[in-house]
């Protein structure tokens, strides 16, 4: 669920992804905000709306305070921080096939 539409000097335009205890929160996107709209190509989506895994919800943008074009992600789990490096490690390990034992 989209839980803020964020455009601010910092993060520029942003938004907060909460799914359960966990926050998502994605900021330089390109598009812009108009009234707790946010709008880039085809995505048009504002606070309270639902948002489906793997859908679209953004492009990367240079908006905020930054030198370049990118994606800032971070995650909060019930309020605290988490490093999404350890979280995609994870994600990675949890998907590996284990190895047959008999070497095929």
């Amino acid at each position: 669920m989209v839980q803020s539409v964020i455009n601010d000097g910092t993060c520029g335009v942003g938004l907060v992804i909460r799914s359960g205890a966990y926050e998502h929160i994605y900021c330089h996107l390109g598009g812009r905000v108009n009234g707790g709209l946010y709008s880039s190509g085809p995505v048009r989506l504002q606070e309270g709306q639902a948002v489906r895994t793997g859908e679209l919800i953004g492009h990367i943008g240079l908006s905020g305070r930054t030198s370049g074009p990118h994606l800032h992600w971070g995650m909060r789990h019930a309020g605290r921080w988490l490093d999404p490096a350890q979280v995609l490690r994870a994600m990675a390990q949890a998907r590996r096939i284990p190895r047959s034992p008999f070497g095929t």
